[in-house]
């Protein structure tokens, strides 16, 4: 049981998810649900718990390298990776132009 209103249990990983293996990840082991909140739900809890993480900077990295679109992953959203994303391609652009 998670504690969750409504919630009869772990909430199961979406479908082909590819997980990576992160040596120290306070998620391993873990009910995914904090980091995969259900439509409605705040992805804060995840979040927090991301931010405390040994692993927070690889686990980004390695979503960012896979283009995941689902989730709570090193701390940020899918939302907030695309935005990392493009601001990454920003900076490299205008390196290249400096």
């Amino acid at each position: 049981m998670t504690g969750r209103p409504g919630a009869a249990g772990p909430k199961p990983l979406p479908r082909g998810l590819d997980l990576p293996v992160l040596d120290g990840a306070v998620c391993r082991g873990q009910d995914p649900a904090p980091w995969f909140p259900r439509t409605g739900e705040s992805p804060e809890a995840g979040k927090a718990l991301c931010s405390a993480c040994p692993a927070q900077a690889r686990c980004l990295d390695w979503a960012l390298a896979k283009g995941e679109q689902v989730g709570t992953w090193g701390g940020a959203t899918p939302e907030e990776r695309t935005e990392i994303l493009r601001q990454r391609r920003r900076d490299t652009r205008q390196g290249a132009v400096a």
